[in-house]
């Protein structure tokens, strides 16, 4: 029965996030543990309404096209590895247009935890990196146990050097659950897919979130 109730749920939020009129960024439905919002591609991260806390359970499924340029991808990114995404903390600190640390994830919905997410065109000053380390890939489907509490943002993985978001079209929908979590279905990533393992730049631009530089 329960099994069926999730089902049923997930076929009503989809067919709320698909036939509604959604103003993107907004919160469609936010409770303590679960939510829908609409991601847009113009580089606001989303505040989602939804405060995770440490060693709770926290999901994300997210579908749909967003464009940067003459690019197009979903929620899990362009297979193209580009600089200029919230997921290289390589060149931090170097000029909009300096980046050159081809980065995985670009295109692809991403999180952060906290109060202030970076901005697009932040990454040019090292001042943000505190920041930035919160940053974490979620793709279109995303499963872990939170390690820090705070406040869930969404946003497209694009511009955090450039600062460019005026070529960016399109919105990601994505649900919430911070519920008990259950173990994810065959072929979805969990949290070991994401761990960066020896610090920056070992695991190709994805991190699970608040993963934090050694010492």
């Amino acid at each position: 029965m329960t099994t069926v109730r999730r089902q049923w749920g997930r076929i009503a939020t989809v067919m709320l996030l698909a036939g509604a009129s959604i103003v993107p960024g907004a919160a469609v439905r936010a409770s303590g543990s679960a939510g829908q919002v609409i991601v847009p591609a113009d580089g606001r991260w989303v505040d989602t309404g939804i405060d995770v806390v440490t060693g709770g359970s926290l999901r994300i499924s997210a579908w749909g096209t967003w464009t940067d340029g003459n690019a197009t991808s979903g929620p899990d990114g362009s297979p193209k590895h580009w600089p200029d995404n919230f997921l290289n903390l390589e060149d931090i600190g170097v000029c909009a247009v300096c980046a050159t640390t081809m980065t995985s994830g670009w295109g692809a919905l991403d999180g952060y935890i906290g109060n202030a997410p970076p901005a697009p065109g932040s990454y040019t000053s090292h001042a943000v990196l505190p920041e930035a380390w919160k940053v974490f890939f979620v793709g279109s489907n995303f499963a872990t146990t939170v390690q820090n509490s705070g406040r869930l943002w969404l946003n497209k993985n694009a511009d955090a050097y450039s600062g460019h978001i005026v070529d960016n079209s399109g919105s990601i929908a994505a649900v919430i659950d911070t519920s008990a979590l259950t173990p994810p279905a065959a072929g979805v990533p969990s949290i070991p897919d994401f761990v960066c393992l020896g610090g920056i730049g070992d695991c190709d631009g994805t991190r699970a979130p608040n993963d934090h530089p050694p010492g």
